[in-house]
């Protein structure tokens, strides 16, 4: 009886291990031109775990896309896509487009002349806020997806300047956003999610200086709404040049108080950032090196521990992979979709947190496209 019962177990447990091995989960949501186009740029959607590994396409077409987000249910992508693609010389013609979170039912949700793209979902999941420039210049805007409904919240333009990059609270309350001012570089401003009350992060902001300016981009909300991430990026100016000389990926509190420059070493090209693992680490994408030798690298996506400043390399891949976005309900995804199966490399380190202090910069601004 006892030899029967053990019996029984190992058959349990070894269909677990199975059903286990068939099923994978996909925490992270990016993008990857590692299908060996010669378009550049084609990009598609990528899924894969907290690890680096069951790496899953779920988008395929010939389109350029950028910034995907996870809805806070986990259910659903939004993501932005050049529909001018495959002719680049007509311009680019950029929407806001919602998918399935296994890359189904496409629909575009934006369908507007102007630019439209870089959607950040509001935390109950029927609205987002984007960035457009059919007012004219680059402003924030806010759509009801069920109706269709827009309404734009900033009016950057007034004062010379132009928003983008909106990442709306955990509590919906407020949406942090780059705002650029002439003469004053790019910096993290809030306003109230109906737009009143729009203020900087840093109250004493940094203006451009003589030969030198500062460049914050990517604002990503802590999940309990407490800190706010970014990247601070320091360029010399000069006649003939615009020469990015150091990174710096900073965590501040919602007051702006508190700032917190993580240990990425300092010859590293960063771009996008967010929260992962429900606050205790980030995602990042770089270019190991890239400040010093930008030609010798690719964008991949890294993960940094808060708790031990580790780094662990998620792609490594000969492509580049960014834009990477984690979510808190992972979908289940099947091994038959799976591309590769490559485990996380850690990459040691010994820098300590410093004081305060084709490329893929169109993240960063109105030119969406690589």
């Amino acid at each position: 009886m006892r030899i029967h019962n053990l019996s029984s177990e190992l058959i349990v447990v070894s269909l677990l291990f199975v059903l286990m091995a068939a099923v994978a989960s996909a925490d992270i949501v990016f993008i990857s031109d590692r299908e060996g186009s010669i378009d550049i740029y084609e990009s598609d959607i990528y899924v894969m775990d907290d690890e680096g590994s069951y790496v899953r396409r779920i988008t395929s077409d010939l389109l350029y896309k950028s910034r995907p987000r996870w809805s806070p249910d986990g259910a659903q992508i939004i993501f932005s896509a050049d529909l001018n693609s495959e002719v680049p010389e007509q311009g680019q013609d950029i929407d806001v487009f919602l998918m399935n979170a296994d890359g189904t039912r496409q629909r575009n949700l934006t369908q507007h002349p102007a630019l439209d793209g870089n959607g950040g979902w509001a935390p109950d999941g029927r609205s987002l806020a984007f960035l457009s420039d059919r007012s004219g210049a680059f402003e924030i805007h806010v759509m009801d997806i069920a109706t269709g409904a827009v309404r734009q919240l900033t009016d950057s333009a007034a004062v010379g300047g132009y928003a983008t990059g909106p990442a709306w609270s955990p509590d919906g309350r407020q949406i942090a956003y780059q705002m650029s001012l002439p003469g004053q570089g790019r910096h993290i401003y809030l306003m109230d999610a109906t737009g009143k009350r729009n203020r900087p992060l840093v109250k004493a902001l940094v203006p451009a200086i003589l030969g030198k300016t500062f460049m914050s981009h990517h604002p990503r909300w802590s999940p309990d709404g407490d800190y706010l991430l970014y990247n601070e990026r320091e360029f010399d100016v000069g006649p003939d040049m615009f020469k990015r000389v150091a990174n710096r990926l900073i965590i501040r509190r919602r007051d702006g108080s508190h700032p917190r420059v993580l240990a990425v070493p300092a010859t590293w090209w960063v771009g996008g950032v967010c929260w992962a693992a429900d606050g205790t680490a980030v995602l990042f994408d770089g270019i190991e090196n890239g400040l010093v030798n930008r030609a010798g690298g690719n964008y991949e996506i890294y993960r940094y521990e808060l708790s031990t400043r580790q780094i662990t390399n998620l792609t490594q891949h000969p492509a580049d992979d960014w834009a990477a976005d984690w979510t808190s309900h992972p979908l289940s995804v099947s091994s038959a979709g799976k591309l590769t199966t490559q485990w996380g490399r850690i990459k040691a380190k010994n820098a300590p947190d410093a004081p305060f202090s084709r490329v893929r910069e169109s993240q960063d601004g109105p030119r969406l496209r690589h």
